[in-house]
């Protein structure tokens, strides 16, 4: 089965982002491979060479760059690597780049729990009673945020139904809207298929927008 090895599913934080976006999608990537339009290529052509001037920038400023990762929890494997990290005697920062502007306030959750995911490898790692921030930064701003226990959670629901997308093939529910729809390459077999079950239906609920914590309505 795809992403997996005996019983264990090995996760990357892109897929979590992915399942985010849209679990479907993650579905389709996964068992009918990558599909990408014209423009989506010169986009990522774009977004490889913005990330190659940032990991310049951050060997020159003596910035830890490009940093696999990997953590084994039970029957999950996440491996990734992280734009940038800086450690400190009590404190990590950890440094995700996006070469887009971002929604007009707050983050992509998408692009938040893809951060988040790095965060939480980190800190079941070695980094237990430091103070960690993630760091998302897009061309026309920078939020800082700190891991909180109700992300994790999501991340550990996500990470529950990708081992099930990966292990046994299930077809999960989309999160639909019509800007994804309309540029997503695989949506006329989309529009024909049912979910097996009612998996990864949570996600809808979520919105598509995160703001820090400290920018965030009571």
């Amino acid at each position: 089965m795809a992403g997996s090895r005996d019983d264990k599913v090995y996760i990357t934080p892109t897929e979590i982002k992915t399942f985010f976006y849209c679990p479907r999608l993650l579905f389709f990537q996964l068992y009918l491979g990558k599909k990408m339009t014209l423009k989506r290529r010169i986009r990522a052509k774009l977004g490889s060479f913005y990330h190659a001037i940032k990991h310049i920038t951050n060997i020159l400023r003596g910035i830890e760059a490009e940093k696999d990762v990997t953590l084994e929890l039970g029957r999950y494997v996440l491996k990734g690597r992280i734009d940038a990290l800086e450690e400190g005697t009590d404190k990590i920062l950890i440094h995700e780049y996006k070469s887009g502007s971002g929604p007009r306030r707050g983050a992509w959750l998408s692009d938040y729990m893809q951060a988040l995911t790095y965060a939480f490898i980190s800190i079941r790692n070695n980094s237990r009673g430091k103070n960690v921030i993630f760091k998302l930064h897009y061309r026309s701003k920078t939020l800082d945020f700190n891991i909180d226990s109700e992300s994790v959670n999501l991340l550990l629901n996500a990470m529950s139904d990708i081992y099930i997308i990966k292990k046994h093939g299930v077809l999960p529910d989309p999160n639909p809207s019509p800007a994804k729809c309309s540029k997503c390459p695989y949506r006329d077999i989309c529009q024909s298929l049912q979910p097996d079950e009612a998996l990864s239906s949570w996600v809808k609920s979520l919105g598509s927008v995160i703001r820090p914590s400290h920018d965030r309505e009571d």
